[in-house]
């Protein structure tokens, strides 16, 4: 079997003898869901990546994740191939993919919408977003027909590119992630090539430097986790400078295209499947969903003990009892 989310659809309709629409389409959010789930069970060392913001001066607060991007601006031309009488929509997302695995942004802010008033029309984008993240390498379209879902229509190899054409529907059925990407912070951040920053509670960080917080400017030396996904740092950065990180990153999500690859390592397939078939015994109200539970919770210990490796700076984010399912 490919690992990728239409081989584990197929597969694992397969194995319930079931390919009608409505069964494959719950299979999909089932698949979807146990990636999630079997991501925040562990610190699984290949969901650990780097991350960098540059520091604008001045700003106090920074957020870890790869700010969204705004709408482009959108207009109907000719000479294309989209429906007649169709309302369509766009929108953006950055996309880094200089580390082993690809990290994507929360989606952007949708377009205007626009109506298709006659056939072989095509929609103009100017004004594509340029991402200032310094590991944003490419952006991706995503095209919205009617009442369906944003389906991912390209991908611009660049973060330069300010114009494109959508000529075509999309076949593909990969949509934009609907979370920011941090799902946990890992270690100490630190300024890129001079030091790491010390770590304080926002009240000893507020309390220690009171009198010179708004003032002060310079390269962060401090810092305090506001969340997980924001922190609070002192001095304020005086200038354009790094700021690297460490952090475990929340999958993107899984879907039945054969380009749409688990962001968990394929080892994980056993673990995938397990919780797949405990959600459809438990969707369907079937007897033995307390075993298949039960089976999925084996297999996911299992598994933390022979690929999760333990990182001294981590700790598992849940429990594998399952007390915080829903």
């Amino acid at each position: 079997m490919d690992w990728n989310g239409l081989e584990l659809q197929t597969e694992l309709a397969d194995l319930y003898n079931d390919d009608r629409p409505a069964t494959l389409l719950k299979i999909s959010k089932f698949i979807r869901k146990a990636e999630i789930e079997i991501a925040k069970a562990h610190t699984w060392p290949n969901l650990r990546v780097k991350g960098q913001k540059i520091l604008t001066a001045g700003a106090e607060e920074v957020t870890l994740y790869i700010d969204p991007p705004s709408a482009p601006a959108v207009a109907l031309a000719a000479d294309g191939s989209l429906e007649a009488g169709i309302v369509y929509s766009v929108l953006v997302t950055f996309y880094e993919t200089d580390g082993l695995i690809p990290v994507e942004s929360k989606k952007g802010t949708v377009s205007t919408s626009l109506t298709t008033t006659s056939i072989n029309k095509k929609i103009q984008l100017t004004g594509i977003p340029v991402s200032t993240d310094p590991l944003v390498t490419k952006r991706r379209i995503y095209l919205k027909k009617g009442s369906g879902k944003y389906k991912l229509e390209r991908t611009i190899d660049d973060n330069i590119t300010t114009t494109v054409t959508i000529s075509d529907d999309t076949t593909s059925e990969i949509q934009p992630p609907e979370n920011h990407n941090v799902q946990k912070l890992d270690g100490k951040p630190f300024i890129e090539n001079e030091w790491q920053l010390k770590s304080m509670s926002p009240q000893q960080l507020r309390l220690e430097f009171e009198d010179s917080y708004e003032e002060n400017q310079g390269t962060p030396e401090y810092y305090a986790a506001l969340s997980y996904d924001k922190l609070l740092v002192y001095p304020t950065s005086s200038g354009s400078k790094t700021l690297s990180f460490y952090y475990f990153k929340r999958p993107r999500g899984i879907y039945p295209d054969a380009e749409s690859i688990p962001e968990i390592q394929p080892e994980l397939s056993e673990v995938l499947e397990a919780f797949v078939e405990w959600k459809s015994f438990q969707f369907k109200d079937r007897s033995g969903r307390i075993a298949a539970r039960n089976y999925y919770d084996y297999a996911l210990t299992e598994a933390i003990s022979k690929y999760g490796k333990a990182d001294k700076n981590s700790n598992t984010i849940r429990d594998v009892t399952g007390s915080n399912f829903e």
